[in-house]
């Protein structure tokens, strides 16, 4: 855990805008949106572990449990970020429990059908697991982008005065 803090660290400290205010508040939305997202994978693998362990797959079920607390854990290191740790807590534990109700409601409360969600979180919640970084670096560059869009020659025409 200690490395993906690191990695974490790495991602938000290569934000360089002029304005720290700015800066701060990039930060914040890319450890919120990175938070959020390991939220949903950690109920993603706690349905599906539940779902495993309905259908006799005992050590598949523990080790999807794990996933699924190990994805809470990096939640709440992302959730940190301007919050004290008793806010990051409840803010993770209300994204979890928002997930949970939204994937169980997609699957009408039935573990049999997982393969819905399993279609809809599996991969991305997998991927996100094993390398971490790449997800990081997926929503440090969308924020990017939404902060620092180039001026393109129609809108400084349209924001010119005539």
């Amino acid at each position: 855990m200690k490395n993906l803090w690191k990695i974490v660290l790495l991602f938000l400290a290569a934000i360089d805008v002029a304005s720290s205010d700015q800066s701060a508040e990039m930060v914040k939305e890319v450890a919120n949106n990175i938070s959020s997202e390991f939220a949903q994978c950690a109920a993603y693998f706690a349905i599906s572990s539940e779902a495993l362990k309905r259908s006799g797959e005992n050590p598949t079920a523990d080790k999807y449990r794990k996933t699924s607390n190990t994805a809470l854990e990096y939640a709440l290191i992302a959730a940190q970020e301007g919050r004290t740790a008793a806010m990051a807590q409840k803010v993770t534990l209300a994204r979890f429990e928002a997930d949970m109700k939204v994937m169980l409601k997609e699957i009408d409360s039935d573990v049999s059908n997982i393969a819905i969600l399993q279609n809809t979180y599996g991969l991305r919640c997998k991927n996100s697991m094993e390398r971490p970084e790449g997800m990081m670096k997926e929503w440090q560059d969308k924020v990017l982008q939404k902060y620092l869009k180039p001026s393109t020659p129609s809108n400084k025409r349209d924001n010119q005065k005539h």
